[in-house]
């Protein structure tokens, strides 16, 4: 599926970049796995696009390590403020307050990493679209069709507010 962009948003989202590898940062919005022999990713940002040789998981670990933590750490922190083990947001860098969450099983091919702070809503579909459950309309116009239900993301995103929460105290 592809992410539907709002003709108003800057043109440089439109020119992708290829990268060897990438570091999470404030601007990161969504990284989805692609299926291409030349990148394993697809990262967008505010106002970029970036196709990247490294997998969207291996895009986490190394940018949870940058964040002084590893992937596992972060994980195992998460399941216990969560109570769950499945599908938990992540703290990227808890100086920069990075937080995302996996729209599905993080070993799933599909799964695409959204960073809670430039969402602004999540829709459910309407038109009927058999591959298409949801929408996430993030803060830059950024709207992505999304297999997985309204309310599934909608849960992701408040056991994200909840971690967020709890970071803060």
């Amino acid at each position: 599926m592809n992410t539907i962009i709002n003709p108003s948003i800057n043109r440089t989202l439109l020119m992708p970049e290829n990268l060897e590898s990438y570091l999470i940062n404030e601007e990161t919005t969504q990284i989805k796995r692609a299926l291409h022999t030349d990148y394993q990713s697809i990262v967008y940002e505010t106002r970029k696009i970036f196709y990247v040789k490294e997998s969207p998981f291996s895009i986490i670990e190394k940018s949870c390590l940058n964040g002084l933590s590893s992937y596992e750490g972060r994980r195992a922190a998460m399941i216990y403020l969560t109570s769950s083990k499945h599908k938990v947001p992540i703290l990227i860098n808890a100086e920069k307050r990075i937080f995302c969450f996996p729209s599905q099983s993080p070993r799933a091919f599909e799964c695409s990493w959204i960073f809670y702070h430039h969402v602004l809503e999540i829709r459910p579909d309407r038109a009927g679209d058999p591959n298409i459950s949801s929408y996430i309309i993030f803060k830059n116009g950024q709207q992505v069709p999304m297999r997985e239900s309204y309310y599934t993301l909608q849960h992701q995103m408040m056991r994200t507010a909840l971690c967020i929460a709890n970071c803060s105290n």
